[in-house]
């Protein structure tokens, strides 16, 4: 069960840059609370606007700039630097991404991903500790509306956005407290393609820009040292709970995220919230998270007499029975241990089938310590729903 174990290997193809442009219609309208960019009007006039404070990453300005810009894809996609004034919001060119131009064999175009590289040439910006936003200005010329997550170094998903067909300028706020904004390697643009009906994936990038701020940032670490190891009460724990791997995307992998309706809460001040979606095929992706590789502290000065036990509450938000399997998983020969519950729809979890008693740990698991690798939280479930997880700890 390491977690190189757990994650699924995707193969990538790069994909060649070339020049050209189009002349495609227009049509515009906004998805965020953002000011918009003014209306480009027509072909010969120029979309031109300032942000006050904002620090210029990427422009896409010059064909070295998209072949930096490593347009990765499962299916054959094209990125073409666009000088055709209507999809351009910042300098006199921008990135024009016709993608996914081949279906895939369940009749849906694949998604694509799009990476703009950090600390090189055109992205010189890695330490992002001193940004309070991002931003980003996208066309959608598809024709439908467009999925899109923008995620940091592979693995933290800043935004998920749905694009409108036209201009969306989109700015994310990013809470440093949460993760380590002081080395980001790469920025990547996911974007769901469209369905057996639609037509490839028509887009343009523009103005990849930081707000600046002055104000530093504390970012929140997480005590293990005592009996309460998952309080939930920062994004950073949730980003502990790893999903299981084996999801189909970015867009139908679990959603998780900081709960603080005390509908939901029955410890502290917080719990955490899942969200399990289905594939675009219709069946349900991965129902499972687990708590992080190796961080659950010395669980060997738990063993005896006390009968102590690793406790949690878990709330089933869906119209559905769940059968939870939560299992211990050891370093050592892959060995495991577990327990199962039945969570009746829209209730709480009995506290009395939710313990791991560490006694039971010892007996089954090798060796003189109790080296815990992860436990992992399996809901079985069979359609899209909500679990909330609340206070993972100890007890006796």
């Amino acid at each position: 069960m390491k977690k190189s174990k757990l994650r699924m290997l995707v193969s990538l193809l790069l994909i060649p840059v070339c020049m050209s442009a189009s002349a495609v219609g227009c049509k515009k309208k906004t998805t965020t609370d953002a000011p918009p960019p003014p209306d480009p009007g027509g072909p010969e006039e120029q979309i031109t606007y300032t942000d006050d404070g904002a620090q210029r990453l990427m422009s896409f300005e010059a064909v070295e700039e998209l072949l930096q810009s490593a347009a990765i894809s499962a299916a054959q996609s094209k990125v073409e630097l666009n000088d055709d004034a209507r999809y351009i919001s910042d300098g006199g060119k921008s990135a024009h991404m016709r993608m996914n131009q081949v279906k895939n064999t369940s009749g849906y175009y694949d998604n694509s991903l799009v990476q703009l590289l950090c600390n090189t040439k055109y992205l010189k910006k890695a330490d992002f500790s001193d940004v309070e936003y991002l931003g980003l200005d996208i066309y959608n010329n598809s024709g439908f509306k467009v999925d899109f997550v923008l995620k940091a170094s592979k693995w933290l998903i800043l935004n998920r956005s749905t694009l409108d067909e036209g201009w969306n300028r989109i700015q994310i706020y990013l809470d440093r407290t949460t993760a380590d904004f002081s080395k980001i390697t790469v920025f990547d643009l996911d974007f769901k393609g469209g369905g057996a009906d639609d037509k490839p994936l028509d887009v343009y990038v523009d103005n990849f820009r930081a707000y600046l701020t002055q104000t530093p940032a504390v970012q929140y670490v997480q005590d293990l040292s005592g009996e309460n190891w998952y309080t939930f009460k920062n994004m950073r724990e949730a980003y502990a709970m790893y999903d299981m791997g084996g999801f189909e995307s970015v867009f139908s992998m679990p959603r998780m995220s900081i709960n603080r309706n005390t509908d939901y809460i029955l410890t502290g001040d917080a719990s955490l919230k899942v969200e399990f979606c289905k594939k675009r095929n219709g069946a349900m992706d991965t129902s499972s998270v687990r708590t992080a590789d190796n961080n659950l502290g010395d669980l060997n000065r738990y063993v005896g007499a006390e009968n102590w036990y690793i406790a949690f509450d878990i709330y089933n938000a869906t119209n559905e029975h769940i059968k939870l399997s939560s299992t211990v998983f050891s370093n050592y020969n892959d060995e495991r241990y577990g327990i199962s519950a039945q969570i009746a729809p829209h209730s709480w979890s009995n506290p009395a089938e939710t313990r791991i008693y560490i006694n039971d740990l010892k007996t089954n698991f090798t060796g003189e310590a109790l080296n815990v690798l992860t436990v992992v939280f399996a809901f079985g479930l069979t359609s899209p729903g909500t679990v909330y997880i609340d206070s993972i700890r100890m007890a006796k």
